[in-house]
């Protein structure tokens, strides 16, 4: 983004879609990142302190009627977003115009879902301290 920071928001694919696009997705992506460490935090903390008093009252753990299968908006906004990342990869490989790119067979395309899409926040924890640091590059 620092790179290419002058044509943000300007005349072309890069400035008006590209460089705007990616800003959101970075944003989202952070925000998303954030809720789910929040979240995590939440749920370990809560579930070691009930885990302690119930072992100190001498009270049951845990009971299947406490079962709560309720989904919730981050459910909805994780399904939405997976939905919309996979169109948006099959859109993007419908209308290029390499034959080898266009036909590869579904096992990439779940194995891209599933490895880059799972490992894609440490890279944007990673990017983002070293951003902070000041140790970036442009490629080698």
């Amino acid at each position: 983004m620092l790179k290419y920071r002058g044509y943000f928001l300007r005349k072309g694919m890069l400035g008006a879609f590209i460089l705007p696009f990616f800003v959101v997705t970075w944003l989202t992506g952070l925000l998303g990142l954030g809720i789910f460490v929040y979240l995590l935090c939440k749920k370990l903390f809560l579930t070691y302190l009930s885990t302690k008093l119930a072992a100190f009252a001498g009270t049951d753990l845990f009971k299947l009627s406490e079962l709560n299968l309720h989904p919730t908006v981050l459910n909805f906004f994780g399904i939405s977003l997976a939905v919309l990342g996979a169109l948006f990869t099959f859109l993007g490989l419908s209308v290029i115009k390499e034959k080898e790119l266009r036909n590869k067979n579904w096992f990439i395309l779940a194995f891209y879902f599933l490895i880059y899409l799972s490992v894609y926040p440490l890279v944007l924890i990673t990017s983002v301290y070293k951003f902070i640091r000041g140790r970036y590059s442009w490629g080698r």
